[in-house]
């Protein structure tokens, strides 16, 4: 019995010495500090923190000052690695360190859910993706390891974003797809969604020819797409502290604009646009009349522009349904028409671009009654658009962008006049296999890896 107290209180001496021989550091910014699983600590920075010298002013090696010139390598002087162990080295022994400048977070990305719809995802199936998603890094749930990541992050689901096509063609209340991801807003978890060209009628809607502008029923379900996205941003604003601004012509006074948006999430701008940026504002008509009239997107070409003049040396996340490379397909180059606000046109009608009446004249959108044009004449007007949009994101730090719409795991480096390039990241549609892209992120630095992942 005495041997087995001798035993005990010997134990407890070495769990005490233990714990009393930790290093700590003090610092010049503010730090937080943890132990990870392999016994390191782990030292969180603020953003923008120099780690190449000068940061640690001081140090303690069981509760005692001990000068920093005595630990090997000296802390002071030490060219640290962002995420990398770092290990330093006091009478005799070692004590292990990583230290990490900004907060990094993972954002989660799908697209063309198509919420109850034919052939789409219905609400119990999306309800398990949300399920999945949230539960991404927690014990029993997907995992996902970045090459890039500092060792010891865990990938959680911090933000969340549907890319567009929420639910059935012109859905008009937008119940089932608010019931499917009502999970996100349940736990709490920033939850943004943007329209994409089932949810916001272009010009021609589904093969119509009699009808150059919207009719007025399609109006007004436009209206109530818009108004989801705007509630639920809403809401995302208040689980991530963060304040929404939209981004619209302040010149046009048509009944319906776009009002895409944008918040600045850790460190990093989002730029959301619902559809895409250039897709052209309308007045809905009245009853009676019913038909719209059209305005240029000069307007929102410009109020972007200068938002980004006022923002560009932020890290920037782009968002939007349409991608921006191009594909030959049974719709006769859609990928290309979806950037001129039209829908399906038959692949042996030329010319393919309609146009309803336009109350103004500009060199992205030329006014008449109705304007057309050939597909070659189309095709490069779509592109002047995307080269337009391309050269105000390459103004931002570090832009990635992510899309839908085409339905498929793929992407493609965009080049901007001045040769600049980002990439835009397109995903397969979230009813297929449940899939999403997966994006680490880093404060004030933006996109760092992005994988794709099956929930």
């Amino acid at each position: 019995m005495k041997s087995n107290r001798f035993f005990m209180f010997v134990a407890a001496a070495l769990l005490t010495t233990s714990a009393w021989a930790q290093m700590t550091f003090t610092y010049s910014a503010t730090a937080t500090e943890s132990t990870l699983a392999d016994g390191s600590t782990l030292v969180q920075l603020p953003s923008g923190t120099n780690l190449n010298g000068g940061f640690i002013t001081g140090a303690k090696v069981g509760g005692q000052t001990v000068s920093l010139s005595d630990i090997t390598p000296n802390p002071a002087e030490t060219f640290i690695t962002d995420g990398e162990i770092e290990t330093f080295v006091y009478d005799g022994k070692a004590y292990s360190f990583r230290f990490i400048e900004g907060a990094y977070f993972t954002a989660v990305m799908f697209g063309d859910p198509h919420v109850a719809q034919d052939n789409g995802i219905s609400v119990a199936d999306m309800q398990t993706m949300v399920t999945n998603i949230l539960n991404l890094g927690k014990e029993g749930g997907a995992s996902v390891t970045f090459a890039a990541a500092p060792k010891g992050y865990v990938p959680t689901a911090d933000i969340v974003i549907c890319l567009g096509d929420m639910d059935k063609d012109n859905e008009t209340s937008g119940t089932d797809f608010t019931n499917a991801m009502q999970g996100f807003n349940d736990a709490k978890i920033p939850f943004i969604t943007i329209t994409g060209n089932h949810d916001l009628v272009p010009d021609i809607y589904w093969d119509s020819t009699d009808d150059y502008g919207l009719n007025y029923s399609g109006c007004n379900n436009n209206q109530t797409a818009l108004n989801l996205v705007k509630t639920q941003y809403g809401k995302a604003a208040g689980f991530g502290g963060f304040t929404v601004e939209t981004i619209t012509d302040p010149n046009c006074d048509a009944d319906v604009q776009m009002e895409h948006f944008t918040f600045k999430y850790k460190g990093v701008r989002f730029y959301c646009a619902n559809n895409y940026w250039f897709q052209k504002p309308y007045d809905k008509g009245s009853l009676l009349t019913k038909s719209t009239t059209t305005y240029a997107a000069d307007g929102t070409i410009d109020a972007l522009n200068s938002y980004v003049e006022a923002h560009k040396d932020e890290a920037s996340i782009w968002v939007s349904h349409y991608p921006f490379y191009s594909e030959a397909n049974d719709y006769n180059d859609a990928n290309e028409r979806w950037w001129l606000d039209q829908n399906n046109a038959a692949a042996d009608r030329d010319p393919v671009c309609l146009w309803p009446v336009d109350a103004d004249e500009s060199e992205f959108y030329n006014g008449g009654t109705p304007v057309t044009y050939t597909s070659a004449e189309g095709q490069a007007l779509a592109e002047k658009k995307k080269k337009a949009l391309a050269d105000i994101i390459v103004k931002t730090k570090n832009p990635r962008h992510f899309s839908g719409h085409s339905h498929k795991d793929d992407g493609q480096d965009v080049t901007a006049t001045n040769g600049t390039k980002f990439r835009d990241h397109t995903i397969e549609a979230a009813f297929t296999q449940r899939r999403a892209l997966v994006v680490l992120c880093k404060e004030n630095v933006g996109v760092i890896e992005v994988q794709r992942v099956n929930f």
